[in-house]
């Protein structure tokens, strides 16, 4: 019986590449901004108020103050994993999909070289 290998090309992944997507995981480290990633992208933009509405009512027990989940904001808007929008007094935040997209093809670059 004859045994195929599957022959791959080589998958070219930049050191700089590298180096963004750790910086982007290192923002998501914390699971208070990974909820607000899935918060923001489930429902396409949210105010700051309405982040910290909705992290209350799905997590009763934490004593969350606006303070923080800015500061969570801060720290993805650096690395530009969302967006803001102002309208009028209120700064409405959306997830970048190109820079969800470059996280997701990376992944799949460094998968491919694994």
């Amino acid at each position: 019986m004859e045994v195929l290998t599957k022959i791959q090309e080589p998958v070219m992944i930049h050191a700089q590449e590298i180096e963004r997507v750790l910086e982007l995981f290192k923002a998501l480290k914390h699971e208070h901004r990974v909820e607000i990633v899935n918060m923001i992208f489930q429902n396409g933009r949210l105010t700051v108020t309405q982040i910290l509405y909705k992290m209350k009512l799905s997590h009763p027990e934490r004593n969350i103050e606006q303070s923080v989940v800015s500061q969570h904001l801060a720290i993805l808007r650096d690395v530009k994993l969302v967006k803001t929008q102002r309208s009028g007094k209120n700064v409405f935040y959306s997830v970048n999909e190109e820079i969800m997209r470059f996280i997701m093809d990376s992944a799949q670059k460094l998968k491919a070289r694994l």
